[in-house]
């Protein structure tokens, strides 16, 4: 079966978006956003899990650094752990 290519989220503004993940136990959807700047770092934004969602929330901001992807600990929804996959420090002097 092929695939189909479909746009969605696009009441959203996105800036250099590279990994969205569900947010366990919410209606919720984390997305790590890169900020582009060599001296700038990465986001993780969370979005309500609606292709009609129109705002987006701050859920950690990552100075300096690359985040390429996020994971979930297995008792997540009630401890809270989040997994950060990231390199940096990111600066002039390394790239």
């Amino acid at each position: 079966m092929p695939y189909t290519v479909e746009k969605t989220f696009t009441k959203l503004t996105w800036k250099t978006p590279i990994y969205m993940a569900e947010e366990p136990g919410t209606d919720r959807l984390l997305v790590v956003q890169t900020e582009g700047a060599v001296d700038q770092g990465s986001r993780i934004l969370r979005i309500k899990d609606d292709p009609d969602a129109g705002e987006t929330e701050v859920f950690l901001d990552i100075p300096k650094r690359l985040v390429y992807s996020v994971g979930f600990h297995p008792d997540y929804a009630t401890n809270g752990f989040l997994y950060v996959f990231s390199n940096g420090p990111k600066d002039r002097r390394n790239g």
